[in-house]
């Protein structure tokens, strides 16, 4: 794939369309792809996350391979589908923005059920480290060629990722987020997600999920190929501010495109990849280093070549 854009592993929605909702049609995906792609990115997973599962993720699966059959640039644009979830944690702080109640046990015969729907377009699923079979799981799943990557997880202990890798984990989701706002000054996720070298780094780089500060220790400290940047955007981003209900809980879109839930916490970005790049290079990012990172290396965790 030559580079003129952007390519965006987490993509929940944007311009009132989500990827989760029960009403998704393929024209939705069409028109969508569309835009992200005129938005400067030209390749993306859709996000299904934990709400919409079972049903409307078998729905919703459908309806993005009927999208990319149908439609030229949805065929070249939709690289596949990242699943966040369900086999994530349900406590609080963990469990971010998904529903608790939704969470499930990791079960491959769901994904295989899904992948049979989509015609196997599940590239990338996010699982906690402690799920109810993770371990299992995730060499079933790299076997199957689905890349796994551990995130809204409680467990992050050296030892526990180094298993998981072991077992074929290649990434961790959108470090720094996910997590609850107090944690162990020294035993705690971010210590234990930015010192390790075997699993690629996945993060926001919008300036509201992590602040500009963090964002340059991110890039002290990771090497520059085991970084990649997503924009997590949900459906508010690109629309007007105001207030905007996601899966029932009422959030904010600021004028300045924080993206809150009414008591003020994070609720997904509204932002596009290319204006996280914005962000990176306000901050010293390269263009070779945003190249590697927004374009070279999300398509290498997915088994694809730049």
């Amino acid at each position: 794939m030559q580079q003129n854009g952007w390519i965006d592993l987490q993509v929940n929605g944007r311009f009132g369309i989500a990827f989760d909702s029960p009403s998704l049609t393929v024209n939705d995906v069409i028109s969508l792809t569309r835009r992200i792609v005129e938005q400067g990115t030209i390749g993306y997973l859709p996000t299904i996350i934990t709400a919409a599962f079972p049903d409307v993720a078998m729905r919703n699966a459908k309806i993005i391979s009927e999208a990319r059959k149908i439609d030229s640039i949805c065929h070249e644009a939709i690289l596949g589908i990242h699943c966040e979830g369900p086999f994530i944690s349900p406590e609080p702080g963990y469990v971010g923005a998904h529903k608790a109640d939704k969470t499930l046990p990791c079960d491959i015969a769901l994904i295989d059920e899904l992948q049979n729907q989509c015609g196997n377009l599940v590239k990338l699923i996010t699982i906690a480290a402690e799920a109810s079979g993770a371990e299992k799981f995730t060499e079933q799943a790299s076997s199957k060629g689905i890349t796994v990557s551990i995130g809204h997880s409680k467990e992050w202990h050296p030892k526990i990722l180094d298993n998981l890798a072991n077992k074929g984990a290649k990434a961790l989701t959108h470090v720094g987020n996910g997590i609850p706002s107090l944690l162990p000054r020294h035993d705690n996720i971010m210590w234990s997600a930015l010192s390790q070298d075997r699993l690629s780094v996945m993060f926001i780089p919008d300036g509201f999920h992590l602040p500009e500060h963090v964002l340059k220790v991110f890039l002290a400290a990771v090497p520059v190929e085991k970084l990649i940047a997503v924009s997590d955007c949900a459906f508010p981003g690109g629309l007007p501010p105001g207030q905007y209900e996601m899966n029932g809980v009422k959030s904010f879109l600021e004028e300045d495109g924080f993206l809150r839930s009414s008591v003020g916490t994070l609720n997904g970005s509204s932002c596009c990849l290319a204006q996280a790049v914005d962000v990176l290079k306000r901050i010293g990012a390269s263009d070779a280093v945003c190249k590697a990172i927004a374009y070279e290396n999300p398509l290498k965790l997915i088994g694809l070549k730049p």
